[in-house]
């Protein structure tokens, strides 16, 4: 990576994500509480790519179960992935805290 140049947008590109995470999951999660099944569908696939491109893979993953759960009108798994992702997402934050990129 540091000889692409590549390394350069690492530290930026996490600090982005962390910036940008707290309001997604804030979305996620008054979808979640509205039963929005539809706001939910958008909210969890909005982030996917950007925790696939930090190595949040569990989140990412669980994001687009999370997806396909409520575009199939599943509100019982919906509610039990959106705990798992409210889990997988502090677990990333926490990465990014000991690894000083957020406070």
């Amino acid at each position: 990576m540091r000889a692409s140049g590549i390394e350069e947008i690492v530290v930026p590109m996490l600090a982005l994500f962390a910036q940008e995470a707290p309001k997604g999951l804030a979305t996620l999660t008054a979808a979640t509480e509205a039963r929005n099944l539809d706001a939910v569908s958008r909210a969890a696939h909005s982030p996917k790519s950007s925790c696939a491109n930090i190595r949040a893979k569990e989140l990412a993953n669980l994001l687009q179960q999370l997806e396909i759960a409520v575009q199939g009108g599943d509100e019982e798994l919906s509610r039990s992935l959106f705990d798992r992702v409210k889990l997988a997402y502090q677990a990333a934050m926490d990465c990014l805290a000991a690894a000083g990129v957020v406070p």
